[in-house]
């Protein structure tokens, strides 16, 4: 359970990209509207929960200024996006066509590297596929932004869900190996008795 809640925020992050690119092949312009209100409740959750952690990890003296103002961002993009998703979505479609995901991957990948360094600071073991994934999700927003599809609205949507559901694939194995490397106990080195002479 412990291990459960630890990684909670990049549970829930990787469970609504995969969804998100799910969707995305079923009816884009229909769901999307949903999803930027899901992504907005997701953002929400995870930035309390890293409000908490950052209030814990502050009694603890170990507390980052980052992981504060990540928490803060998060929390309220994801208010806005709950509440206003409809007027969101037409405005972001009409003007820069998938661009909404591009942000949502931009933000995931900074709060994935900020939360990699908040661990590394406490002493928690991550694996680099962490890193990795942040680094991942920032590029695939890039690329978004830059149209590589054109004015082509089907591929738009197609390359943004293989997207999304790649990244959703990078996380969990992130998360496996996390899961996998915390339960292996450190190997006890052998005590050297001094021969004597």
């Amino acid at each position: 359970m412990r291990a459960f809640l630890k990684h909670l925020p990049v549970i829930l992050l990787a469970l609504f990209e995969m969804i998100a690119g799910v969707m995305l092949f079923i009816k884009p312009d229909s769901f999307t509207t949903i999803i930027i209100a899901i992504f907005g409740g997701v953002l929400i959750a995870v930035g309390i929960v890293n409000l908490f952690r950052y209030i814990k990890g502050r009694k603890e003296g170990n507390a980052n200024a980052l992981s504060l103002t990540i928490a803060v961002i998060v929390t309220l993009v994801g208010i806005v996006a709950l509440f206003f998703p409809g007027p969101i979505f037409n405005w972001v479609k009409t003007a820069f066509g998938a661009l909404i995901y591009a942000i949502m991957l931009i933000i995931s990948g900074v709060f994935k590297l900020g939360l990699y360094i908040d661990y590394r600071q406490a002493g928690v073991r991550v694996n680099f596929l962490h890193v990795i994934s942040g680094i991942l999700a920032i590029v695939l927003g890039v690329v978004i932004i830059l149209r590589p599809y054109g004015d082509n609205e089907k591929a738009m949507w197609i390359i943004t869900g293989i997207m999304m559901i790649g990244e959703s694939l990078v996380d969990i194995a992130s998360l496996v190996l996390n899961v996998v490397n915390s339960k292996k106990k450190p190997k006890e080195k052998p005590i050297e008795v001094a021969a004597e002479e």
